[in-house]
């Protein structure tokens, strides 16, 4: 349940009723939907593939409320369970998307927020997109030398929400997971980040609900990445 509103963020009832970054070493970001507004690009690459192999186009508003629980749940629910069609629309709807990528914009607060960062903790990517195109993205806005590891989908042999990637990261860099915080929009990335033992932090700019995030009970809510900066104390 939500405990109280200041300031647009909320707090969560968990263990934290302040939440501060005073004792994180280590930030790790979710891409899609936390860093990068990609949602409409998403979307508009699906109904593309979707038209290729003879599925109607479904209604992007209508697309955009499902996309947080994945491609592949989207497929089922609206082409059915066939394996063929399913891997035959998702290779169209990895070619759309590459052909459209760049214009997903940085959400507002992003580089502001990045550069306030840098210098003082460590920084990660762990995304479900593909390793190859996360890494292109990054390199598009010139900020992929801001984070080390970037662990896409298919880095490792599991995907969130596996606590897995988040363990390997922290080995990585020898951070402790309680000196970690794993910052995304989805409820994956919540419960990635609480299985390991690091602190979490939900952002709704991106796929997911309010109710979905609180479900997956992180220890602090905000509404866009552009407040994570009011955290910086």
């Amino acid at each position: 349940m939500v405990k109280e509103f200041q300031s647009h963020i909320a707090f969560l009832y968990i263990e934290k009723s302040v939440f501060t970054l005073e004792n994180i070493d280590l930030v790790i970001f979710d891409l899609d939907g936390t860093l990068l507004d990609s949602l409409d690009e998403l979307v508009t690459a699906l109904n593309r593939a979707l038209s290729d192999n003879g599925s109607a186009e479904v209604d992007p508003a209508l697309l955009k409320k499902k996309f947080c629980y994945g491609t592949q749940s989207l497929l089922t629910d609206y082409v059915g369970a066939e394996p063929h069609l399913h891997q035959a629309i998702y290779a169209d709807y990895i070619t759309h998307y590459r052909d459209i990528m760049f214009e997903s914009p940085l959400f507002e607060g992003v580089t502001s927020l990045l550069a306030d960062l840098e210098g003082q903790k460590k920084m990660a990517i762990l995304t479900n997109k593909r390793e190859q195109t996360s890494l292109t993205l990054l390199k598009h806005y010139a900020i992929d030398q801001l984070f080390t590891p970037i662990i896409g989908g298919d880095t490792l042999s599991v995907k969130k929400p596996s606590p897995v990637p988040i363990e390997h990261i922290c080995r990585h860099l020898q951070i402790a997971p309680a000196q970690t915080l794993m910052v995304g929009d989805s409820h994956s990335d919540i419960l990635a980040g609480n299985a390991a033992g690091t602190a979490t932090l939900g952002v709704l700019n991106g796929f997911t609900t309010s109710e979905m995030l609180e479900e997956a009970q992180p220890d602090l809510i905000i509404n866009s990445i552009a407040e994570m900066k009011s955290l910086l104390r």
